[in-house]
């Protein structure tokens, strides 16, 4: 059992029993509860959260609670949330969320994204999220009203919206990218 390899929080494997259990009431089919327990796999012992090997969103920390609310998720708090794909990985530090696991959405808040992979700085440029989503089948995601910091360019932080994917190019990417609201 990954829960007691792993020595993930007895609390939280009593949630999972709770959650199985729920599922198997609404009648959910033996393949979608399979899939739950290879999530939970997957998250106890990889502390990955969906994806295959060359796309993975994977997190630093396994721990968790498990809640119900219309739909099991795990809930997740300040952890770094990862993309990793064979040339290129993308990430966002100090987040917290929420991780509809049957739906393969992360509900995210708060949290710091980097420019380093394009060969700037981390503590000169950044940008600091407030609320954002993210289907995880695939490998973008946009977040609005983010504050973008540039210590080079601006004296002060930024309003504006995010947007950050895999780039192939390895080294240098092109992402993640920064639209001001500011007119010029």
């Amino acid at each position: 059992n990954s829960f007691y390899k792993n020595e993930i929080a007895e609390e939280s494997y009593v949630d999972f029993l709770g959650v199985i259990d729920t599922l198997r009431i609404q009648k959910l089919s033996k393949s979608e509860i399979k899939k739950v327990f290879s999530f939970f796999e997957d998250l106890n012992n990889n502390k990955v959260l969906s994806g295959k090997k060359g796309k993975e969103w994977a997190i630093d920390d396994a721990g968790y609670e498990i809640a119900y609310n219309k739909s099991p998720y795990i809930n997740l708090e300040n952890i770094t949330l990862s993309l990793n794909g064979n040339k290129d990985t993308m990430s966002i530090s100090g987040t917290s969320g929420r991780f509809y696991f049957l739906k393969n959405k992360w509900w995210g808040r708060e949290g710091e994204v980097t420019w380093e992979r394009t060969g700037l700085s981390a503590s000169d440029v950044y940008a600091e999220l407030r609320t954002y989503k993210i289907d995880m089948a695939g490998s973008t995601y946009s977040a609005d009203s983010v504050d973008f910091t540039n210590t080079d360019a601006y004296s002060s932080a930024i309003l504006g919206s995010l947007k950050d994917q895999l780039d192939g190019r390895g080294v240098k990417s092109a992402f993640p990218q920064f639209k001001s609201y500011q007119r010029k």
